[in-house]
Order: C-alpha cells, then structure tokens, then sequence
C-alpha cells in the first residue's frame, strides 16, 4: 500500500491498534527525518513498549523537577524530608588530560578503549 492511499484511510473505521499504527508511520515519514534513514517496527509489542517508555519518561521528568526542589530546600545541607533521608555526596572530579605538559605530545588515542554504543530514544 502506499503512503498516498494510507493517508487516504478514514481513520474512523480503524481500529485503536490501526489509529496507533497510523499516528507511528505519519510521525515517523515526516520530513522532518530525511537527515537519517529509520527502520520503521510495527508489531504491537514495540508499539505498546513505545506508548509506556513515553509515559515513564514523562513520569522521570516530574521525578526530575521535583528533586531539584527537595535539594534547593535542603539548602546545601544533609536533612529528612519527610521519609526522605537527603545526604550531599562528593566525588572525586574528572582528570583534565589536555592540561598535563607531559601528555602534551603523547598520542593518547591508541589508548582508547573500543566504541561504547547506545540508543539516544526521544
């Protein structure tokens, strides 16, 4: 089928599973990805984990807002919120390489490890 006669479809006569098919494949076909190339999954398992990986995130995101409120309340100190024990913790920082004269003219790429490789979801 093609995109021109999917966009044709009267999205009333579908059902929830074909109207949550059909908002993936116009988001995932709109112009705004020709930058990149994506494989386009359908199968109502990816779908469903999609929809509830949204939620959760959404969810972290409040998660997120609240903590920098409890930690502003905290005031730089360690305290009890409520049921919450709040404990300022430091670690030790990153080393700055480039700043080290004697590794000014070592090359320290052949000492990088493999790749690391992830998914960025958005």
């Amino acid at each position: 089928m093609t995109a021109e006669k999917i966009h044709r479809i009267d999205i009333e006569e579908v059902t929830d599973q074909e109207r949550q098919f059909y908002e993936v494949y116009k988001k995932n076909n709109s112009s705004d990805l020709t930058y990149k190339q994506y494989e386009v999954i359908t199968d109502m398992e990816a779908l469903s984990a999609a929809e509830e990986y949204k939620k959760l995130s959404s969810m972290i995101k409040e998660r997120d807002r609240l903590r920098r409120v409890l930690i502003d309340k905290a005031n730089g100190k360690n305290c009890m919120i409520g049921s919450l024990k709040m404990e300022k913790v430091a670690r030790k920082g990153c080393i700055d390489y480039k700043s080290i004269p004697e590794l000014l003219f070592v090359d320290v790429e052949k000492y990088r490890k493999d790749p690391v490789e992830y998914y960025e979801i958005e």
